[in-house]
Parts: structure tokens; C-alpha cells; sequence
């Protein structure tokens, strides 16, 4: 009983979506590429053409997924690119060539790593089981049709879910495990029974159904078996419903009721003839044969063994050659008829030696493929570790540039703060200097109006005695005053100046040793001269201090220009502001 999962396999492994192929929609199709005007609808146009001629030509439709993916590629589209690596490893599965297929799924996980979508990693991972499935790999298909099953659960893809646990069961049971084989045929079932309608419920009740004859539950293979028919006949579902009769004809063969399993396989015949499904045609001739045989009609069992070896020069199915020969071998043997016997013998040999050869072949191909595709993964495994490697590399590197550039950051706003703060205090100092000096000047300018006051008394005591001196009568009495008039006058310059001196280099203490520094030629009135213009003191000021008169003081300051060197636009007083 083989008939558990075609249509399930047939939609697994062509795409995601059934369509009927014509020409009229591959013609629309084209048409609607040459006119697409956007990358994306191009891709997924040229996608949907490419799923229609999977079935009949899959080289072309090879050409428009490689031509999808370059586009998808050229405008950096994740979903694009993964759904077209998708369906391009479909479309060598179905060619056969399984590890391109693989190749071609695993480079669509790569992309999900970075941009995540469980619906399509499910999908991936699903079909991966497939082809595990094909290449005789059941404990890898088992992990990767569970990893789809976890994905389908965590988006609640119920109908994905329900096909899964017919695929697992189908898993286990070629892994002789037929108990929890049969645990999750009627897990399918039951979710099928909740969430699909009577049609698409039939196929998960024969599902059932064989899972119960492979655990040797027959009375329930036939119960469900029963059910499926009743459903497929409501629908008028002739090819599945050909299946059921074909696997209950083979259940009847079993527990002896000849006549029944005569019954249910003829009607199985018609359909498969009516609808022209040849895929269990051998298969139905085989059971037909050994329900002629039970019944002793070895003329009818030759028949049907013979027309089964003239199928597969058509079909080539050559381990049905192979049975159907020996199987004529015995038949002849038993009647007597050795050199019919010897002759089929001689047939069954040369093709179980070809089947062997072909098997061994197969097996060596399989074992070369999978030998491959294990050294391409470790392959892939060393890069994806140097990869990781070179990343934690970088990421080191980063973290270190991180704390450099921070502590720097660090350093930066401190060394700013503390500049900040040293400048402050430059400036409060510099401010309170500026206070002092401020001070200072004041106190040497209210000295100086001090010295100027005090001068102009002095001055009024010489022009009396000036006046006394002109109006004495005696010579002697004139010389006398003259001589205090003399006295007092040079104590006057010499306490003033003495005083003033004191008093500037107090609060200017540097201004004279640069001033001689820059200027030695200067003499000390000039000097004088030049202080008394640094406390910004005008002419008339300067004249009334020093006894002499504007003029005077203005061909003083001449005199300072002239050994300073200062051209007509500078100003003198501006300048020795700066000494």
C-alpha cells in the first residue's frame, strides 16, 4: 500500500501554488513581463511563469528564475531574492538534481538570517525534508520536517501543519517506527477533520487509513478506508478515488477475501484507464495479478504480469520488470512448463543484475551527491566560522576604537573644563589686576592733583617773594631773597618729582625699564614727560604741573615722537599706553 502521500508529495515538491499549465496563460504572462513596469512586479511575474512550466520544461523555466534572481539582486530585495531561490531549488528537485537544490535552498536561509520570515523559512526547511526524503536521507528529512513543523506552530499555519504530520508519519514509518507513525497519521487527520472540508478531508482519512494497514490495524484500515470512499464518491473524486480502491483491493488480498480484492482493484483499473492517471497503473496490474493467481486463473495472472513488463518499456519502472518475471518464473516453474521457467529465470537474472547495477549506481550517485553536498556544508561551515571570526575580530576592534574614543571624549571634556576653569581664573585674576591697577591710577592721579595743589601754593610763595625781592632797598636784602627764592624752588622740583616717581612705579613698577630698555636716548624730563602722558594727562595738565608753559610741553612731546621714531599717524600717547 504505496498510495499515502502522492498528491502531498506532487505539491511539496513543484510549488507553492497549483496551477494548470496552458499556453494561453504562459503567452498572457510573457506579455505582461515585456510590459511590467517595476523590477518587482517583473520578478514575481517571472516567478509565477517559471512555477507554470516547472512540470514540462524546466530548463526554461530554470532561465526565467536565473533571470528573476539577477534582478532581485540588482535592487537589494531580501524577499524577492529568497522566494526566487526557493523556487529555483524546486525546480531541481524536480530535475533531480538534489544537491543543486540544496545549494539553492541554503542560500535562501542564509538570507533569512538577516532578514527573518518564518513562512518562508518553513517552506525552505519543508522542501529540504523532500529532498532528503529523495535521496534516502530519512533522519535528516525527519529533523528538518520537524523544524518546519515548529515554525508552522508559531505562525498557527494550520493546513502547512496537517501536511507536515503525513510527511513525518511517512518519515517514520520508512524508519520502522510505525507506532508513532501512526500517532501523527491521526494527528493530520484530526487537524484535518477541524479545519478542512469534506473534499480535502478525504485525502488525510486515506492517509489514515494506510498508516493503520502499515501498523497492521486492519479492521481500522478498512473503517477508514470505507470513509475516503464514501467522501471521494460524493465529490466525484475519480483519482483518489481509484486509490482507495486499489489500497483497499490490497487490504482484501490480505486477510483472504479474494473476491472482494477482485472487486475493489477492477474498479480501480476502470478509473485509473477513465482518468488516464497512469501513475498507479503498474502497481493496480501487479495486485490484479496476484488476485488471479489466488484465484488459481494463472492464464489471466500471465496476462496481466506480461502487460505490466510491456508497460515499463513505456514507463520504466524496472523493479516492476523484475517482479513481474519472477513472478512468471514461479508461475511456470509450478506448472510444469520448465522451459518457460528457465526462460523467464534467465530474464529475471539479467534484469535483478540490471536493477542491482542501477540500484548500486543510484546508491553510489547518492552516496558521491551526499559526500558532496557534507563537504560543501563543511566548506561552508569554515567560511561561516572565519566569517564569525573576522567579525568578532572587528567587533574587538570597534569596542577598543569605542573605549578610545570615549576615554578621549573623557579626556577632551576635561582638559576643556579644565581649561574653562584656568581661563576663569585667568580672568578673575587678570580682573582683580585690572581693579588694583584701576586703583592705583586713581590713587596716583588724586596724588598727582595732590602735587599739582601743593605746587601751586609753592608757586604763589616764589611770586611774593619775587615781589619782595624787586621792591627791597638794599642789594643785600635782594640777594637774600633771591637766594631762598632759589632754594625753595629746587627743593620744590626735586620733592615733587621724587614723590611722583615713587608713586608711578607703585602702580606702572616695568614702564620705566622698558621705556629706557626701547628708548635710551631719552633724558628724564622726557622720561617724566612720557609718564606723565601714560596717566593720559593732557597738555595744559602736564604744563601747570612741570611750571612750564603748553607750548613748551608741546615741543617736549615733539621731541619724544622724533626719538621714537613714530610716523604722523600714530598717536604718541597711544603708543607709550602700550610700553
Amino acid at each position: 500500500m504505496n498510495n499515502r502521500i502522492i498528491i502531498l508529495f506532487t505539491l511539496l515538491l513543484c510549488s507553492s501554488v497549483n496551477i494548470a499549465n496552458n499556453h494561453h496563460t504562459i503567452d498572457s504572462l510573457k506579455h505582461e513581463i515585456s510590459i511590467a513596469k517595476s523590477d518587482s512586479s517583473k520578478i514575481l511575474l517571472l516567478n509565477e511563469l517559471a512555477i507554470h512550466l516547472m512540470d514540462y520544461n524546466r530548463n526554461t523555466a530554470s532561465a526565467h528564475l536565473n533571470q528573476a534572481l539577477i534582478i532581485a539582486r540588482k535592487i537589494d530585495n531580501p524577499h524577492l531574492k529568497t522566494v526566487t531561490l526557493l523556487n529555483l531549488g524546486s525546480n531541481y528537485c524536480n530535475k533531480g538534481d538534489f544537491l543543486k537544490s540544496l545549494e539553492y535552498y541554503d542560500l535562501a536561509i542564509s538570507i533569512l538570517d538577516e532578514h527573518p520570515d518564518k513562512s518562508l523559512l518553513a517552506d525552505i526547511y519543508l522542501k529540504k525534508s523532500i529532498v532528503y526524503i529523495s535521496i534516502n536521507s530519512l533522519n535528516k528529512a525527519n529533523e528538518f520536517a520537524n523544524k518546519a513543523l515548529v515554525l508552522n506552530k508559531q505562525i498557527n499555519n494550520l493546513k502547512k501543519i496537517e501536511e507536515i504530520y503525513s510527511l513525518i508519519a511517512e518519515i517514520l514509518f520508512n524508519l520502522g517506527s510505525r507506532r508513532k507513525s501512526l500517532d501523527y497519521s491521526k494527528l493530520a487527520y484530526k487537524l484535518a477533520k477541524e479545519n478542512r472540508e469534506e473534499k480535502a478531508l478525504a485525502v488525510s482519512i486515506n492517509n489514515l487509513a494506510v498508516g493503520f494497514f502499515q501498523a497492521n490495524y486492519l479492521d481500522s484500515a478498512s473503517y477508514y478506508l470505507h470513509t475516503a470512499i464514501g467522501l471521494n464518491r460524493k465529490f466525484d473524486n475519480k483519482s483518489w478515488l481509484a486509490i482507495n480502491y486499489q489500497n483497499m483491493a490490497e487490504l482484501k488480498l490480505q486477510i483472504n477475501e479474494i473476491d472482494s480484492a477482485e472487486f475493489y482493484i477492477s474498479k480501480a483499473i476502470n478509473l485509473y484507464n477513465e482518468t488516464d492517471y497512469k501513475q498507479n497503473r503498474l502497481a493496480s496490474l501487479e495486485i490484479n495479478a496476484k488476485v488471479a493467481l489466488a484465484k488459481a486463473d494463472t492464464a489471466y495472472a500471465i496476462k496481466e504480469y506480461e502487460l505490466i513488463i510491456e508497460s515499463v518499456n513505456r514507463y520504466e519502472n524496472l523493479s516492476s520488470k523484475v517482479t513481474s518475471y519472477k513472478a512468471l518464473y514461479e508461475i511456470f516453474k509450478s506448472s510444469g512448463n520448465l522451459n518457460r521457467a528457465i526462460e523467464y529465470l534467465e530474464l529475471y537474472k539479467i534484469y535483478d543484475d540490471s536493477l542491482k547495477k542501477e540500484t548500486n549506481t543510484s546508491l553510489l550517485a547518492l552516496m558521491e551527491m551526499q559526500m558532496k553536498y557534507k563537504k560543501k556544508q563543511s566548506l561552508l561551515e569554515l567560511e561561516k566560522n572565519e566569517a564569525i571570526l573576522i567579525s568578532e575580530k572587528k567587533n574587538q576592534i570597534l569596542y577598543v576604537l569605542i573605549i578610545a574614543i570615549v576615554l578621549l571624549t573623557v579626556l577632551s571634556i576635561s582638559v576643556f573644563r579644565l581649561k574653562k576653569i584656568k581661563s576663569k581664573a585667568i580672568l578673575l585674576e587678570k580682573k582683580n589686576l585690572e581693579d588694583k591697577i584701576e586703583f592705583k591710577n586713581r590713587e596716583l592721579t588724586t596724588n598727582v592733583m595732590t602735587i599739582m595743589k601743593n605746587n601751586t601754593t609753592f608757586d604763589s610763595i616764589l611770586k611774593e617773594l619775587l615781589e619782595l625781592e624787586k621792591k627791597a632797598l638794599h642789594k643785600e636784602t635782594r640777594q637774600v631773597l633771591k637766594t631762598i627764592t632759589t632754594l625753595i624752588h629746587n627743593s620744590k622740583e626735586n620733592r615733587l618729582w621724587k614723590e611722583f616717581d615713587i608713586r608711578f612705579k607703585q602702580v606702572h613698577n616695568k614702564f620705566y625699564n622698558n621705556l629706557t630698555f626701547q628708548f635710551p636716548e631719552l633724558s628724564p624730563s622726557e622720561q617724566r614727560l612720557c609718564a606723565l602722558l601714560k596717566m593720559n594727562m593732557s597738555t595744559k595738565d602736564i604744563a601747570d604741573l612741570t611750571g612750564n608753559t603748553p607750548r613748551s610741553i608741546d615741543t617736549a612731546r615733539y621731541r619724544v615722537r622724533k626719538k621714537m621714531k613714530l610716523n604722523t599717524n600714530d598717536n604718541l600717547v597711544t603708543f607709550i599706553c602700550k610700553l
